[in-house]
């Protein structure tokens, strides 16, 4: 709650007016800005300008919940240390952030609160700031917290209760502007999958007009009810895939992190995928080190993300190509993450391609012909993968093929905060 004035009268208020006139101006216009944003990352910068603006203050900080692994993420700050926070877990527990997610009230801690600072993470972690006081408010969706926004050391003076009004506004409409913007993306996806959905059912309506022709020969008649198996397949593929993003994306998906051996799930993996290569008349060679390669993730999300990366190099390679499956520690400054690549020796995907790989419903041109897919395997793979803190990376030349690498961190950085859940500690 806002701390208590002894000196609020009269006189006191007709002082301020000016200031909070140009104050309430000034978040007028950081409102109106908001909505006019369609891009994420716009909209934490403009957060951010705007709590510094509007709170006149040395720094602030833009935390938010992550759907997926239900930890606090910093996506914005400014005049803190980016290498250290940004993208960074906060821990719930023992954090000021923590507390007024929890609460779902806004909290000042500072010199007029009479309230300690040392229980709270920020006040020795925010490094090269030194927090004298923060006032941190919630940023609010339908009822629910989901994120926080901390303004940090005042200039001139200690936060007031006018300070508490101005900074909620503002962390309320950017809660707004996030939820209109991932409304908008889910339409905009719905839009996509009515139109990959035409295609297929076009295809099977056509095979239904051919079947009712009595002059169809019996070699004919196999042929479109050949159609008919592809079809219906492409068809439940890509409603699987779809029911897979819109889980992942609303945050109805949490991550179930365990400890487990990354060459061992390479393995199962291989077991799976094995039938399938040799059956496409393919050479398949594994390079792994003689170590478990131990890692904290999800492990049936990590499995999903590497067979869609097999099975995209066995549609996707050379009639008697080649797949080359290595796993591997990193070395120098990646010492701390595990590697596993996934090789083929297919036609290799295009300069103009290779950036727009990992969107919704893409298709390269190399792959034409080859096989079809929902365009979404690689998106949703690349999403599993960054939500354990991880990376996705392609290397790629036309006629040679493909390396797809994941990069997963042996612990996530929730790690570190003690932020796993009780069946994931070892």
């Amino acid at each position: 709650m806002p701390p208590e004035k002894s000196t609020t009268g009269p006189d006191t208020a007709i002082r301020n007016y000016p200031t909070l006139l140009r104050r309430y101006a000034k978040l007028l216009e950081l409102i109106h800005r908001l909505a006019s944003t369609v891009q994420m990352e716009d909209i934490y910068s403009q957060v951010i300008d705007g709590s510094m603006a509007l709170m006149e203050c040395e720094a602030a900080v833009l935390m938010l919940l992550d759907p997926v692994s239900g930890d606090l993420q910093v996506v914005s700050a400014t005049n803190l240390n980016p290498a250290t926070f940004k993208n960074q877990s906060i821990p719930k527990e023992g954090s000021l952030a923590g507390k007024v997610l929890t609460s779902g009230s806004p909290l000042l801690i500072g010199a007029s609160s009479g309230q300690p600072k040392s229980p709270y993470f920020e006040f020795t972690a925010f490094a090269p700031i030194h927090p004298k006081s923060i006032l941190a408010v919630p940023l609010k969706s339908k009822g629910n917290s989901v994120g926080v926004l901390e303004a940090i050391n005042k200039s001139q003076a200690d936060f007031e209760p006018e300070d508490f009004s101005a900074l909620e506004a503002l962390a309320g409409q950017a809660a707004a502007v996030m939820d209109n913007l991932r409304l908008f993306r889910q339409s905009d996806l719905i839009a996509e999958l009515v139109h990959e959905i035409r295609t297929p059912l076009a295809a099977l309506a056509t095979a239904s007009a051919l079947l009712d022709r009595q002059d169809l020969s019996e070699s004919q008649r196999h042929s479109v009810l050949s159609t008919f198996r592809q079809e219906i397949q492409r068809l439940n593929e890509l409603t699987d895939d779809y029911l897979d993003l819109a889980r992942l994306e609303s945050g109805r998906a949490h991550l179930q992190l365990e400890r487990f051996s990354a060459a061992a799930l390479v393995s199962e993996c291989v077991e799976i995928i094995s039938p399938l290569v040799h059956a496409q008349g393919l050479l398949f060679r594994q390079d792994m080190i003689r170590d478990p390669l131990d890692v904290t993730a999800d492990r049936a999300k990590i499995k999903q993300a590497l067979l869609n990366l097999l099975n995209n190099a066995v549609k996707y390679n050379c009639p008697n190509g080649e797949i080359v499956l290595r796993a591997y520690h990193g070395s120098g400054k990646n010492q701390d993450s595990v590697y596993i690549e996934v090789s083929d020796t297919g036609k290799g995907i295009s300069d103009e391609g290779l950036p727009h790989l990992f969107e919704r419903f893409f298709r390269s041109q190399e792959g034409t012909g080859l096989a079809r897919g929902t365009g979404l395997g690689l998106y949703i793979s690349k999403y599993i993968i960054e939500s354990h803190h991880g990376k996705l990376d392609v290397k790629s030349r036309v006629g040679e093929g493909s390396t797809f690498t994941i990069c997963l961190p042996v612990i996530p950085p929730a790690r570190n905060t003690g932020q796993l859940t009780d069946d994931s500690k070892e």
